[in-house]
């Protein structure tokens, strides 16, 4: 919404909606105005991952300030491209304290963080370890889990590895949404 605020209202009043989630595919001005996995990655220098991150986490922190959502959904989403899919080795924890600003904010707002598990079978989870690890100690209890499927057969990929790896992090729980209100899916034991 944050690219077409004019359209929020109207999409929201489409339907009774159980979750939304807030997502940055795009940024533009940046040589990615469409959805990062189409941007020309592979072509990037270090110093290019390092503006466009910067970019997108900036943008990241406008859209939780001026849209309405629940979750905040797959927060690495570039480092999906730049570091599982093209290898480029990016050092994300540059931008740590950029993670810990979105976290604080969405804590402040009572809104969920999702742990997506698209990219479990490599061992990819957005956000990492060290993230949720971050989120947790600066008070982060709302999780929720996404597969980002896209098709039936994919609904679960990587669920159960998520829950592992919350466990790990210390969460006790992850959650769901019904009619846009916060409910807790599971305790993690």
């Amino acid at each position: 919404a944050i690219h077409c605020p004019a359209y929020e209202k109207e999409i929201l009043n489409i339907g009774d909606f159980d979750i939304i989630l807030a997502s940055t595919h795009m940024l533009p001005n940046l040589a990615c105005e469409y959805d990062m996995a189409y941007a020309n990655i592979p072509m990037w220098s270090q110093e290019k991952i390092k503006t466009v991150l910067a970019n997108y986490y900036e943008t990241e922190f406008k859209t939780i300030q001026t849209t309405e959502f629940d979750s905040l959904a797959h927060i690495t989403y570039p480092l999906r491209y730049i570091n599982a899919i093209y290898k480029k080795n990016f050092d994300a924890t540059l931008f740590t304290d950029y993670f810990a600003e979105i976290f604080k904010l969405i804590i402040k707002k009572d809104k969920a963080l999702e742990l997506n598990t698209s990219n479990a079978k490599q061992n990819f989870f957005m956000p990492d370890k060290q993230l949720l690890t971050l989120y947790k100690d600066l008070g982060g209890k709302l999780i929720t889990l996404g597969a980002d499927a896209h098709e039936v057969k994919n609904i679960d990929n990587g669920i159960s590895n998520g829950i592992l790896l919350l466990k790990e992090c210390g969460f006790k729980e992850y959650h769901y949404y019904e009619k846009r209100k916060v409910k807790v899916a599971e305790k993690i034991e």
